[in-house]
């Protein structure tokens, strides 16, 4: 039996029961890293369309991790900056600038100043604007929008973290599928190339 799960923070964990024999064991692990992998590719594109996250984050986000009998697909669990979710200048909906490249952070502020938009993304993949947003210099450049008079009053502007939407049923349920299918068809595909090995070297004496 091949199944995936929903662990704590998110995380999906893969497993396999009642693979005793060597082989067994060989063929249940070169399955999951089989059912891994291609549940991964579809984690991924759940995920994008979901919570809008940047390719980007998404290959820094999302990890797996095959033992010998067990499989897992991690999320990182904190909420992900806007500048994951094509970060840009001004608002309606959009950016004046288009996203904005991280060797372009430097230069935003001054940007900001002239054109008086703010910044924008669109976590969840729906536009959001926060007029008064500009980018702090700490973290590699960090969106924040002033909240409150004190010049230290300032509240970062975050999106979705991706282990929450790891375990939401628009991205669990096609990734679980995707794991048990190919995991089943490599089980049954790696059981065959085994039996073709041992009637090979049985017949052969």
């Amino acid at each position: 039996m091949i199944s995936l799960q929903v662990g704590r923070r998110g995380n999906l964990l893969g497993f396999v029961q009642e693979a005793n024999s060597t082989v067994g064991k060989k063929v249940v692990r070169m399955s999951l890293v089989g059912a891994t992998r291609a549940a991964t590719v579809v984690a991924k594109r759940e995920l994008k369309a979901v919570g809008g996250f940047s390719t980007a984050s998404l290959s820094a986000g999302v990890k797996s991790v095959v033992t010998d009998l067990s499989a897992k697909i991690i999320g990182a669990g904190r909420p992900k900056s806007w500048k994951n979710f094509g970060l840009g200048i001004g608002g309606g909906g959009g950016s004046k600038f288009g996203p904005l490249r991280k060797d372009q952070y430097a230069g935003a502020n001054r940007r900001l100043r002239k054109s008086g938009g703010g910044l924008s993304a669109k976590p969840w993949n729906i536009a959001r604007h926060a007029p008064k947003g500009f980018i702090l210099n700490v973290q590699g450049g960090l969106p924040v929008v002033r909240d409150g008079k004190a010049r230290s009053a300032l509240k970062g502007l975050y999106g979705p973290g991706i282990a929450n939407e790891l375990a939401k049923p628009e991205v669990h349920n096609p990734t679980v599928r995707a794991f048990e299918e190919k995991g089943a068809s490599e089980i049954h595909r790696l059981v065959r190339v085994e039996v073709g090995k041992l009637r090979n070297k049985y017949s052969a004496k």
